[in-house]
């Protein structure tokens, strides 16, 4: 019979309470996540579109229902200077115009001490065929030109 490895999951506990901004929070899946193991979460997309539906999910449940959806820029938070604990940045950089200016933007918002953690698209043909190639084209999971490439 298979066991579950405690030892990873207490890590898991030191999410708690933490403040966390979810960068181009999309529908809110991540957000909701980290909201349900006890983070503070703030949530953040230029999509008002993207927003209400994360906003309209969220509502559903009981532990995701305090998530703090804005629909603004990172930029926002940097002239707000609010600071987190960890700030998330999955599957965004490959959307933006100048990723190098958008991430200097998404570390200004980190507290001392804190983390930021970022996913993108492999830049390799099997990231192309994978991320881009099957999402836009064969699936049409999104529209066509979504990833920059």
């Amino acid at each position: 019979s298979k066991q579950i490895n405690t030892q990873s999951l207490i890590g898991l506990e030191q999410i708690r309470h933490q403040k966390v901004l979810d960068v181009g929070c999309g529908g809110g899946i991540l957000a909701e996540s980290l909201s349900r193991l006890g983070a503070v979460v703030t949530a953040i997309d230029p999509s008002l579109e993207n927003i209400t539906v994360a906003k309209e999910h969220s509502s559903m449940d009981y532990m995701t229902k305090n998530i703090n959806f804005r629909q603004c820029a990172v930029e926002s938070i940097v002239q707000e200077r609010e600071l987190f604990d960890m700030v998330c940045v999955m599957e965004v950089v490959e959307h933006v115009d100048n990723p190098e200016a958008f991430l200097y933007e998404c570390a200004q918002c980190v507290a001392p001490g804190g983390s930021l953690f970022i996913s993108t698209i492999n830049k390799s043909f099997k990231g192309y065929l994978l991320g881009i190639f099957a999402a836009e084209y064969l699936l049409q999971a999104v529209p066509r030109g979504t990833h920059e490439w």
